[in-house]
């Protein structure tokens, strides 16, 4: 199969397309996924230049990628929840037991990848496959920080920075959806696009400086 692989940590230029990249080998609690679309995130920049080796306890060859959208071709025998053809998304793994350094060794830059079922869920009818992708790694990672980390509670007050990116969009779903009251920094280019998740209030960092105000939040959420 086709394949994006890193034989060497580097700069881009590492990033080798492959077509003769094994097909990915299951384990009884995985699925393999045809794959239709990927994110990029900072996770494969870091995997890439060997920032996150120290915590690994392998290395390259690698394939990048943790989220992914595609279609289910394969299924273990211990999987219940899925079956083949199924269209799914999440953030994957391709190991077959959890493990706090569990980035994924065959990821999701492979026309064909490996992972846990537990790392994936049914896609929505109303979203495309790119947009799918879109979502796992940055939908995460600001659901741990309002709700997990902090425990945000309705009516508290949130400020936002960099409320444009991916982990930003995330988030000011997530604390509407809460009940907080949202303050949105961004810059003049992208006020439009922020405006459109109707935060209370929008702060343009080109202009004002959130840090010399007088005002309060309860929670901030510092995206950059």
């Amino acid at each position: 199969m086709k394949a994006v692989v890193i034989k060497e940590y580097g700069e881009a230029e590492v990033l080798q397309v492959q077509n003769n990249v094994s097909y990915p080998r299951i384990e009884e609690n995985q699925v393999v996924i045809e794959n239709y679309a990927a994110g990029i995130n900072p996770h494969d920049l870091y995997l890439r230049k060997g920032m996150l080796a120290p915590i690994l306890d392998y290395g390259p060859p690698l394939i990048p990628g943790l989220d992914i959208a595609g279609k289910i071709v394969e299924i273990g025998e211990a999987v219940s929840n899925f079956s083949i053809g199924q269209n799914v998304y999440g953030m994957m793994d391709a190991n077959a037991k959890f493990a706090k350094s569990g980035f994924a060794k065959t990821g999701a830059y492979a026309e064909y990848s490996v992972t846990r079922a537990d790392t994936l869920s049914l896609m929505p009818h109303n979203l495309s496959f790119v947009e799918a992708a879109s979502i796992p790694l940055v939908s995460l990672t600001a659901y741990q920080a309002i709700v997990k980390k902090v425990n945000a509670k309705q009516n508290q007050r949130i400020l936002i920075n960099g409320a444009s990116g991916g982990v930003g969009c995330a988030a000011m779903q997530i604390a509407k959806h809460i009940g907080l009251e949202i303050t949105a920094v961004c810059s003049e280019r992208t006020n439009s696009f922020v405006e459109s998740f109707h935060p209370s209030r929008i702060i343009n960092y080109e202009h004002s400086n959130f840090t010399e105000t007088r005002e309060k939040y309860d929670i901030i959420l510092q995206c950059q």
